[in-house]
């Protein structure tokens, strides 16, 4: 029988997700051979590092989660933003995710879900 230990510790979708994406990442930058600017490398940072820690169960499963996930959010949209000659689309979504960072904090604070999304 088989031990459960690391299933339990360890959600197995996030992981293969987390370690694809950071493959595919890592083959892109490879392939085009283009230097690599401090926003764009601390994004990498930012969404490699979060998805790695969101495969642990302890991680997703604290009740900071649903914050720092939000302004996770909020920082990498912000860098893309810098990114991209000031864009309109980008600067409104990054408006929206920091709104949802506020709402967010609000929740943590009441103990409440207003407004969340639970898949």
């Amino acid at each position: 029988m088989p031990s459960t230990r690391h299933s339990e510790r360890l959600n197995l979708g996030r992981a293969v997700f987390a370690a694809a994406f950071a493959a595919v990442v890592a083959a892109s930058i490879v392939a085009t051979g283009q230097p690599l600017t401090p926003p764009y490398v601390a994004m990498l940072v930012l969404v490699v590092g979060f998805l790695t820690a969101s495969s642990f169960r302890a991680v997703t499963s604290h009740p900071l989660y649903p914050l720092a996930n939000t302004v996770w959010l909020t920082v990498v949209f912000a860098l893309w933003y810098l990114t991209t000659e000031r864009s309109l689309f980008v600067g409104g979504l990054t408006a929206l995710v920091a709104l949802g960072a506020v709402v967010e904090l609000y929740n943590y604070w009441q103990g409440t879900s207003h407004l969340r999304v639970d898949w």
